[in-house]
């Protein structure tokens, strides 16, 4: 009888510890790794700008800027100038 309530018990610790070991921790240092790695990989917004002449919203980066200070979407709008 006691080797019966023995080996349960066993039975139970190893159940539990097994159970143990297949749930996720949100506190492992391999999940707020990969959350950091997910976060770093989103660039920041960019700055949009509108094109004086069509109206058009790129980029900062890809706009062309005339000599009146507007931001135009490319050369030819730059040289046709505002409306």
């Amino acid at each position: 009888m006691a080797l019966k309530i023995l080996l349960l018990v066993l039975l139970v610790v190893i159940v539990a510890v097994v159970i143990g070991k297949r749930r996720p921790r949100s506190t492992s240092s391999a999940d707020s790794a990969e959350r950091s790695r997910r976060s770093a990989a989103v660039p920041p917004p960019a700055a949009m700008w509108v094109c004086a002449h069509c109206g058009v919203h790129l980029p900062q980066s890809e706009a062309t800027v005339g000599r009146d200070g507007l931001s135009y979407c490319s050369d030819l709008h730059r040289i046709a100038g505002a409306r």
